[in-house]
């Protein structure tokens, strides 16, 4: 297993393999693996934390759709837990971030998740279909500037559209483009 993650198999997971990930440079290292699925799942969690989504519903989850899911866990009971939570901006438990995996990242683990749920939003079903729309998207490798030297302001902008875009119709609400809400909204 590789420094940082250890894969276990028990009752927990349901016979499914869940990558515990404690720090970031784990995190990013599952997500851009080239083997393992097309979609990364990953779920925050705390024992006492209150929601749907369970670690026993992402290893079945995992079970389920090995061939193009690959799931991890972050428990932010633990210091480092707590400490990627924060660094990654996670506030609500649990949480599901979803990444395109097999692709690199650069600096951008932070902003290059294509969907994520949270909360009461955050259930065994929603997470199953936005994973199959996760692992159905292109592969795009983003590479984003580490600092304003390395890029000017053109690329940074571009490079923050590129990371809004990845998440296709993920990114924007269900109910976008529909015209009763939008007469609700504007009168």
């Amino acid at each position: 297993a590789r420094r940082g993650a250890r894969r276990r198999t028990d009752a927990m997971t349901a016979g499914a393999t869940v990558a515990e990930v404690a720090d970031e440079a784990t995190l990013k290292r599952l997500v851009e693996e080239k083997s393992g699925g097309a979609a990364a799942c990953v779920l925050f969690q705390a024992p006492f934390s209150p929601g749907a989504f369970t670690p026993t519903d992402l290893a079945t989850l995992a079970d389920a759709k090995k061939d193009t899911v690959r799931a991890a866990q972050v428990d932010v009971t633990t210091d480092s837990g707590e400490e990627l939570a924060l660094a990654l901006g996670i506030g609500t438990l649990p949480t599901v971030r979803l990444y395109r995996a097999g692709g690199p990242l650069g600096g951008a683990l932070a902003a290059a998740h294509a969907a994520e749920l949270s909360g009461a939003a955050c259930t065994a079903a929603a997470v199953t279909q936005r994973a199959a729309a996760v692992a159905a998207m292109p592969a795009l490798g983003f590479t984003a500037p580490t600092t304003a030297a390395d890029a000017g302001i053109h690329d940074m902008v571009r490079s923050a559209y590129a990371i809004s875009a990845t998440g296709g119709i993920n990114v924007m609400p269900g109910d976008a483009g529909n015209p009763e809400k939008r007469n609700e909204l504007l009168g």
